[in-house]
């Protein structure tokens, strides 16, 4: 497992540990490391797909963002926020995990990984005769086991607001008719357009 340097992975951190030692007691800890952290500039793969991120769309989602503040209309305190963009960047993240799932991988004869069929299909379909099983089966019932040991839920770590805040939130944007979020570039507009429907002691 590959991290950033932060603190909050030491369940992964023992999860992961205890899985490898039950399930792969024969791979050399010496050889292939349980977790690695590392900077985030230095996880290169990840890193090096914003630069396809911004070349298939077209779009630079920081400058989107940083708009927002020169403009004035963004204040770093008000929920809205965490609320709609959280959203916004979700679509545009899923857009292009499709598009890249399904991408033609350019064929290298001498290229020891895939190469030639698309991302989703070597996953989905792997030839046997070019491509080694890695994967290690886990009990689903481990799993199970090892989730209920973290405390927080998944549905409170993946929450950016409060439920109340929520209601009010979906209540503007409803009330702004619900517009569509997916061109990122409007998102401001949109924000800025619920701010009215929000209580000001809110925001």
């Amino acid at each position: 497992m590959v991290t950033d340097k932060v603190s909050e992975i030491p369940f992964l951190f023992a999860h992961q540990t205890g899985l490898r030692e039950v399930y792969t007691p024969e791979l050399d800890f010496t050889q292939r490391q349980t977790v690695i952290q590392l900077k985030g500039v230095h996880k290169t793969p990840i890193e090096g797909l914003w630069h396809w991120f911004t070349n298939t769309s077209g779009l630079n989602i920081k400058e989107v963002i940083i708009s927002g503040y020169e403009t004035g209309l963004s204040s770093p305190n008000n929920p809205i926020h965490p609320w709609i963009w959280p959203k916004a960047l979700q679509i545009q993240l899923d857009k292009f995990a499709s598009y890249w799932n399904n991408h033609k991988i350019q064929t290298q004869r001498d290229k020891p990984n895939m190469s030639g069929p698309t991302p989703r299909h070597a996953f989905t379909a792997p030839d046997p005769a070019h491509y080694e099983k890695c994967y290690v089966e886990i009990d689903e019932m481990v799993i199970d086991v090892l989730r209920q040991q973290i405390p927080t839920s998944r549905e409170d770590s993946m929450r950016f607001v409060d439920d109340m805040f929520s209601e009010f939130a979906e209540d503007a944007y409803e009330a702004v008719g619900r517009p569509d979020i997916s061109d990122i570039c409007r998102v401001w507009d949109i924000f800025g357009a619920m701010l009215v429907h929000i209580p000001a002691k809110l925001t």
